[in-house]
Order: C-alpha cells, then structure tokens, then sequence
C-alpha cells in the first residue's frame, strides 16, 4: 500500500535503522512526469533531538554538494508531516558486499580487470569529494569516514558509485559535541581512525586498500573475534603481502595494494587521484580491458533472476541491498568465501588464458588454511569428474577437447597455490623506518635495511633480527612456503635493548566508597558523617550517634552536629533503599557580641563560582554575601569550594562602619585528554565530550575523570590536578 509523504508517494519501506527509515518512492510533475527517488527520513522518536536533527542536516548540506557520475546524488532537502527528509537517486545495482554472497551462491568469480576497474571509479570519486572546493573557492576537505565494500556500489549499467556520506564530516565543521566514538565500520578503518585521531583524504585511501586486498586475495584482512582485537591488528599489526595468500596477483598490483595500506599516512599514495592513475596504469601494463559494457555484462549475468522479474514498484526489494547501500547503521554480515569448486560464468570467462582470474570478495571469508584436506578432496573429487567427462570429449573432439580439458584445469583456485610444486629456495626483502638497520638472518649479519635476501630454504625456521643504535630491536621467526618474494617491514622504535616494561592501564571495577559490608542492609540507606572543622558530635534525633549508620527508608530523621564555640548545625533526611551519602557538616562559629553594632563594618561578597566563605575561619554561608557584620581590624577571608578542593585567599582592612564590595574569580587551568581510541569522558560525574577535542578551561582543583568506550566496553577512572594557568594532560591506550 502507498503512502503520501508531500509531494512524494511513498511506494516501499526498504530499511528501518537505529536513526533513520529508507523508502523508495515516486515524485509527481506535471505532465505526468515521475521520478523514482530514495528517500531518508528521521524517526519519529529523534524528531525532537536537535543534535541529530542537525547531524542529519550536515549530512545533507555535505552531500548535496557532491556532483560527480561516481557519487551516488542528493536532489534535495526538505520537510513533510513535520519529519525532516534526504531524497537521492535511486541507482538499479548491487554494493560489492552483495555481488560477493551472489558470487558464492552461483559459484562466480570476478575478473582481475573488473576489480582494478571497480577499485579506480571509486578512487575517482573519492578524489571529487576530497578536492572539493566551498563557494568561495577554499577547500572543504571532506573525507568519506566509511569506505568499505557496503559503501561501493556498481549499476547493471555497468557503472561505480560510492554512496553514504552519512558520516562524512568537513573539516570546518567539526564539533567537539559529537557522540560518536568511532565513526564507520570497524574492519576497514585507518590506523589514525582507530585511534581517534583527526583524519584527512589519506584514511580513505587506506580504507579503499584493504577492500582491494581483499578482493586481490579472497580472505579478510581484518577479521577477528572482537572490535578491541581489530583495532590492535590495524594499529600495530602488520600487513601480510597478498602475494603470499595467491601467487597469481601480478607484483605490481601487490606493491600498490602494500602503499595505500602504509601505517604511516604519509608513505601512502599523496591523494586518490594518484591511486586511481596506478590502477590505471597497472590494467594497462597487465592488457586487462573493461569499461562500462564488460562490468554491465558481467552484472546482468551474475543477476540475471533478479533482472527477469524486477518491477520497481511492485517487485519487493531483496536482501535489504539499497539498506545497506544507503544506511550506514547496518550491522556487517557474514561474507563470502571462495570455494575451490566455483566456474566462471559466462561473462566472467576471461577471453585469454593466460590472464589471471581472480575469486572476489570485498566480504569477509573463513580461512581456508583451517580444512586444506576437506577443500583438497573436493578439488579432487571435480577433477576426477572434468577427467571423465574429457575421455568423451576427446573421443568425440579430438585435439579441441584437449583444449578444453587445458583450460579448465588450468583455471586458478586458492587451493592450486597450496598444491603448487615447490622450487628448492625462496627469499625475503626486508625494509625498516628508519632505514639503515643491520639485518641479522639466524644470528649472522646479512645487510642493511632496506636489502634483499636470497637461497633460503624452504619450509625451515629462521629468526630476523633487526637493529639500529638507539633504537630497540625487532625480532620476528618465518618460514618460507613457496619462492614468491616475502617482505617484511620493521618499525623500529626509541629506546635501548632492555627497554623498560610499559605502564598499562589498569580496566578495573572500583566498588562505591563506604558500602556496608553486610548484604542484609541491601534494602536500607547507608551513611557517613563528616565536619568542618572536625570534632563535632552527631546526633540522630537527638540520640548520639558513631560516624556512620544505617536507616529503613520510609520516614524522616533530623541530623544534628555540635562543637564547643560552634552554632549547632542540623539537617532533615529522608532515606531512600540502597541510598549510599556522606553528610558534611560546615559549622559555623560563634559571633563575639561585645562589639557595639555601630561600630561594625559591613561585608558583601560574590565570586565565580560559588564558594563557601570563612572570616578569620568561621564559616558565614555560601556566596553570594550580602551587608554582613565583621569586626574593624584586619580580616583573612577563605573562599573555597569542597567538591574540587579549591581555595582562594584574600585579606581586607575593615573601618568602623566601612561597607566592603568584594568579586572574586577563582583560578583556572586546562585539562587536556589523549584517549587511544576516542572515549566519552566524564568530569566529577559530567560528560564533557567526546576524545579528541580541544583543551578544556576548567577551574584550578581537583577532579574525578572517567574515560569511557561504549562500544568497546572499557573505561578508565582518573584523578585530574589542574593548577592556574597550566595544562594537565590525561593519558588513557585501551588498544595497547
């Protein structure tokens, strides 16, 4: 059933998220003229929420922007039914993540050159958004944020679209009151994106590296059982060279997939136009030809049921493909692994048989390494039957059956690397940052990095060693399966050979201060008692009582305090079940009354922020003051504040009958928080924000800080000393 929504009719909900709702709807003209659009509208219960509402609306402004054949298009902004909205183009294709589940459905691979071309459209698209310019010519340095292969889009046109710039922020319009902790999809995220740091155009070009390497070698790169796990492996782990998984990715496509995957933003491709120009260069160099019609064919044929019965409006949409293309809450489904059994289709049957066809995923795959001898036997088990059937065919074709029997055989599997005869040697290239470190092969000096070493043995155990004066060595063991060349890169680091062991942060749980101990109180109010100054005597209802005590909930008791010299104090409590509070008790001294009035002067006193006051240590409330009496003489006046013990002394000479005016400013400092990845972080109990953000102005005292990641289910408790016009700064690595 449709729905009107404005100038809209809403033909079909394809998506409902955590933030937003996906329609695919049509637009009415005149003259009868339709359109079928996208739309994105808010839900109703974040209708209300200004800071999404304005989230939602900078998504739209930046996205608006963007005109380019591959960036999926934002036609317009609006508002219908009171509910913001987002129409964009509706685009008939699959996101890689689809094609690689249809390619394991049917047993279809993907050609070498349809993924260099997929890979260079979407480099070209990149580079649009990250070179585009505001109106009046400055850059806005947009960077995607959420590149991955739900985010890569090819048409049954045959063409590339990027799509979801939902999370994709300008530089100038970053704001410190984001609540996001990490922004975009954990696995396909840059080192300095995992450790919630500001990224540029360089992040997303580490992002479009990993779906090459994974579409290069059919494995995942960053698969692991936890969101922790994957952010160690892409921070400190290293890159396996892709080589290594399948022997048949050409090297020149090996060394460009190993540049945009650099830990070091700047030893990566200088823009995405230069990545795009290498792709380019590598199908030229390799004679691998595909444009608009080849892809457009290879699509219509992998998807060929689909395209039979699609009818826009009636036919539902399947698999929540435009869900996943257009919003970025959805959660990452399991993915595609290439089985040994798989034959290309007939679009993706390479013409030349010397070309490498590859197996595609840009989705996530087991290790094949874990049942070698279950995907033996069923490589075996398909040749035996191909054999069989080519004693036929050579019966009956003679020498073209053989042709046939040739290809077939001959046609790359992950499998046939492991089957592969083994050559006697292989050989290693080692690199380091910084260069110039000796290179030691089982204890023997072998040369310095960067250097090649040959006629290893295969299959042995060797131990790399590398090190440079004032750097602390790295070690590693390897053995070497086949003769492709294996790299190895060590980043060295500052230090000595015992290098001292690192601080880690301690993750654990503090119980509340001053909980009873016994369980039965669980249902009572538990409380502490405290005064200033010490010493006074406490009294429940005017019976004594001990510095802390517990009561039933349900009625009211009257807390009394006494001290020679001092006013009695008093407060009512009411007690609530599993109420846990320390009552403080500020006491004040008792006024010497043998000064005439007429003789007093008078005080008034504020400051910012509130603060208690004490004249020559009597305590005469909280500021503001107003026409106080003090005794003529010299004063010393204490303003402090208890909950971040911070005090400020000022001394004053009070006349006979003199009125004093007195504002004072407490000192303040800053606090700075450096978090490994981004966590929300919580002054005396108060969210102040979300790491990174600039240095905060606080007042100069004491804080309780917690840092803490959601997502990752961690946090840190921390105190904070900040001194009057210096910075204290907060360290916290949850990945280390």
């Amino acid at each position: 059933m449709t729905k009107q929504f404005g100038k809209f009719q809403l033909l079909k909900k394809i998506a409902t998220g955590g933030m937003a709702e996906i329609h695919i709807a049509k637009q009415r003209g005149i003259e009868g003229f339709e359109k079928i659009v996208v739309i994105k509208t808010i839900l109703p219960d974040l209708a209300s929420n200004r800071e999404f509402i304005k989230m939602f609306l900078d998504e739209a402004r930046i996205a608006a922007r963007l005109t380019h054949p591959n960036i999926v298009q934002i036609f317009d902004l609006g508002q219908a039914n009171s509910t913001y909205f987002i129409t964009m183009e509706y685009v008939q294709g699959e996101n890689l993540q689809t094609i690689a589940r249809k390619g394991r459905e049917t047993k279809t691979i993907i050609p070498l050159e349809h993924v260099a071309k997929i890979a260079s459209h979407a480099c070209e698209g990149l580079y649009y958004a990250h070179s585009k310019l505001d109106t009046v010519g400055r850059p806005m340095k947009i960077v995607h944020r959420d590149v991955s292969p739900h985010n890569i889009l090819v048409s049954f046109e045959g063409a590339v679209k990027l799509v979801d710039f939902g999370i994709a922020k300008a530089a100038n319009q970053y704001q410190e009151s984001q609540t996001g902790i990490l922004k975009g999809k954990y696995s396909y995220m840059s080192p300095e994106q995992c450790l919630g740091q500001l990224v540029d155009s360089r992040s997303d070009i580490f992002s479009m590296g990993i779906v090459l390497w994974e579409m290069a070698t059919g494995l995942r790169l960053f698969k692991l059982k936890t969101e922790l796990m994957i952010l160690k492996e892409i921070v400190k782990g290293t890159v396996k060279p892709p080589r290594e998984i399948n022997q048949r990715i050409p090297a020149e496509l090996e060394d460009l997939i190993l540049r945009a995957l650099e830990k070091n933003p700047k030893d990566r491709f200088e823009n995405a136009i230069e990545m795009h120009l290498a792709l380019e260069k590598f199908a030229k160099n390799q004679q691998l030809t595909s444009g608009s019609v080849q892809l457009s064919a290879f699509m219509r044929e992998l998807f060929k049921d689909k395209l039979d019965g699609l009818r826009i409006v009636e036919e539902p949409v399947r698999n929540g493909t435009l869900a996943s293309i257009l919003f970025d809450d959805i959660d990452e489904a399991e993915m595609y692994v290439p089985g040994s059994s798989m034959t290309p289709s007939a679009a993706s049957q390479p013409t030349d048989p010397s070309k490498p066809l590859l197996p595609m995923t840009t989705s996530g795959i087991s290790h094949i390494a874990k049942q070698p001898q279950k995907i033996s036997a069923r490589s075996s088990k398909r040749r035996i039957l191909i054999g069989s059937l080519i004693v036929l065919l050579l019966g009956i074709l003679g020498t073209s059956g053989y042709f046939i029997y040739h290809k077939l055989s001959d046609k790359p599997v992950l499998n046939d690397v492991n089957t592969a005869i083994k050559p006697a040697a292989g050989a290693i290239h080692i690199s380091s940052t910084p260069n110039g470190a000796t290179v030691f092969v089982d204890g023997n000096k072998r040369g310095t990095s960067p250097c090649d070493i040959k006629d290893l043995e295969l299959g042995r155990l060797y131990k790399l060693r590398l090190s440079k004066s004032g750097q602390r060595p790295w070690e590693i063991q390897f053995k070497l399966k086949d003769s492709s060349v294996r790299r190895f890169h060590a980043q060295l680091k500052p230090g000595t050979t015992k290098a001292r062991p690192k601080q880690r942060l301690k993750l654990r749980g503090k119980p509340p201060a001053n909980r009873p101990v016994d369980s039965a109180n669980k249902d009572q109010a538990y409380f502490s008692l405290r005064s200033e100054p010490k010493g006074a005597e406490f009294f429940l209802n005017n019976s004594p009582i001990g510095g802390s005590f517990t009561l039933a909930p349900g009625s009211d008791y009257v807390v009394s305090a006494r001290l020679s010299g001092y006013r009695e104090w008093s407060v009512t409590i009411k007690p609530t079940a599993g109420e846990q509070k320390v009552i403080t008790a500020n006491l004040v001294r008792e006024v010497d009354s043998t000064v005439a009035n007429s003789d007093k002067a008078r005080l008034s006193l504020n400051s910012t922020p509130q603060a208690v006051v004490f004249v020559d240590e009597v305590n005469i409330g909280s500021t503001p003051i107003a026409n106080h009496e003090i005794s003529p003489g010299t004063h010393t006046i204490h303003l402090v504040i208890f909950k971040i013990k911070a005090k400020e002394i000022i001394k004053i000479t009070a006349n006979p009958g003199e009125s004093i005016e007195k504002n004072v400013q407490f000192a303040k400092g800053f606090l700075k928080i450096s978090t490994v990845p981004g966590t929300d972080v919580f002054v005396n109990g108060d969210k102040i924000g979300t790491t990174p953000f600039q240095p905060k102005k606080k007042y100069a005292g004491t804080y309780k800080v917690v840092l803490k990641n959601p997502i990752l289910n961690v946090s840190a408790e921390k105190t904070a000393v900040i001194k009057k016009g210096k910075t204290t700064v907060l360290k916290a690595d949850f990945v280390e």
